[in-house]
This record gives C-alpha cells, structure tokens and sequence, in this order.
C-alpha cells in the first residue's frame, strides 16, 4: 500500500516523524483486522512524506507474529530549484510510487 503524507512539522534526515509512525501503525493495524489478512505475517507500508517543496519515501513493514516494526527511509529530497533541476530524484521517486510489491507475506 502507497500513502501520501503532507505535514506541516519539518522533515528531518533520518528521523521517524510521528505522523509516519502514526499512519504505519494505523494502516497495518486496520489491514490485520480486516478479513483476509490474518493470515499474512508482514504487512508493509510506503509513505510519500512531505513538507512544504522537501518529500520522502518512508517504508514501514509490521510483523505480526514477532510483534516488529523494522522502518526504512531514503534521504530528504528537496525540489526547491523545481521539478526539472530534480529531474533523476524525481524519476526515482515515481519508481516508489508506481512500483508493485514482491515476496511472500503470509
């Protein structure tokens, strides 16, 4: 699952924010409960964090048998100069975005 997060409070460079805390323990929780889902072990998240023209990608994948979060995050990228001065950071980040996910969970 891919969220998009904006958040007023400023990213930081590798430190967890509370809202994206937040979103991948709320979105996980929900896909546990839900029918369908109990049996899968792993249930991962990518985050598109914001602020203002700086984003993220941050990962989150909760496992639910050891009781485990294990989080990745790349480095902030900021497109201050624009899109087109960004131009293979913003590349790279659609590859996040549109990406399908691989492996076994359950």
């Amino acid at each position: 699952m891919v969220c998009f997060l904006a958040d007023k409070a400023a990213l930081k460079e590798m430190v967890l924010s509370r809202s994206e805390l937040w979103v991948i323990l709320s979105i996980t929780a929900g896909r546990f409960m839900r029918e369908g889902y109990q049996h899968h072990r792993l249930i991962p998240v990518t985050i598109v964090s914001s602020s203002g023209r700086q984003l993220r990608i941050t990962q989150g994948c909760v496992d639910g048998m050891a009781n485990h979060v294990t989080v990745r995050m790349t480095q902030i990228l900021d497109f201050t100069a624009g899109e087109v001065a960004k131009r293979d950071d913003l590349l790279r980040t659609l590859c996040w975005i549109v990406g399908e996910p691989i492996g076994i969970t359950t």
